[in-house]
């Protein structure tokens, strides 16, 4: 896939860069345009970025995930993204989008820290439950390391820019079962034992669809493997703290379905 800027009047040729995926074609000239509006709204950029710093107590588990400055970098570049990447391709048009979206720069900044706090809060929390288990040696040492890998997948420094607004609040929910897991996989290992081995089973399959992808994959196939990520989520905090409850039901035999819905996509 091609993606290339409009020609201007008296323009003759154009630089050509390709993309293996369409979707990177086409968010490619959107990036531009919302880099150029950062610069048209410079005065209220520089305003969300010191509304965007994290409070102090944030600092050590953001420590954890590249640092404060950049998550804040992330979540700067996260708002310009939602609302300047457009497909603009006159100097009206940018010129309008500008205008439009300028006001909205300071709320969607407070927005996303509002849905970011929560997610770091949640993480530090987990990391406080699941330390202290790789301290020792034995099993449970190798179930702490264990745990805080799984942490690590979940959270990664990039959670950000990963993860929609709404999968930012689910997020959250996510990690506490991760916490309380560890605090009751301390006390009973054995027992986390057997929960683990059907989420294992779930998880490997998923594992083995993501490895498979390929950039012929199709897109309705990626958006049905994001929602099965989701689904063994909810799964997990049905086994394993079940008294935070879940935003659907998910069973083996819902999961085996979805799964076998997935492996049928090109």
């Amino acid at each position: 896939w091609v993606a290339y800027p409009a020609l201007e009047a008296g323009e003759s040729s154009v630089n050509l860069k390709l993309y293996p995926r369409r979707n990177q074609a086409l968010a490619a000239p959107r990036q531009g345009v919302a880099a150029l509006c950062a610069i048209r709204c410079a005065r209220d950029v520089k305003f969300l970025k010191r509304s965007l710093a994290l409070p102090e107590e944030m600092h050590p588990a953001a420590r954890y995930l590249g640092g404060a400055r950049a998550l804040e970098a992330a979540m700067v570049a996260r708002v310009l993204q939602e609302l300047f990447a457009a497909d603009i391709r006159s100097p009206q048009g940018f010129e309008e989008l500008a205008a439009a979206c300028a006001p909205r720069i300071l709320p969607a900044g407070r927005e996303l820290l509002y849905a970011v706090i929560p997610v770091l809060e949640a993480y530090a929390a987990a990391r406080g439950q699941i330390a202290p288990l790789g301290r020792g040696g034995g099993p449970l040492a190798d179930f702490g390391r264990a745990l805080g890998e799984e942490l690590a997948h979940l959270v990664p420094n990039h959670f950000i820019t990963l993860y929609d607004r709404p999968s930012l609040s689910d997020l959250v929910l996510y990690i506490q079962a991760l916490a309380i897991r560890a605090s009751r996989g301390a006390v009973d290992l054995e027992k986390d034992r057997v929960k683990a081995a059907g989420v294992a089973q779930v998880t490997g399959r998923l594992n083995a669809l993501l490895n498979a992808l390929s950039p012929a994959t199709s897109e309705q196939k990626r958006r049905a493997l994001e929602a099965l990520f989701w689904m063994i989520e909810e799964y997990k905090v049905s086994i394993y703290a079940q008294e935070l409850g879940t935003a659907m039901r998910v069973s083996p035999k819902r999961l085996e379905e979805k799964i076998a819905e997935v492996e049928r996509m090109a």
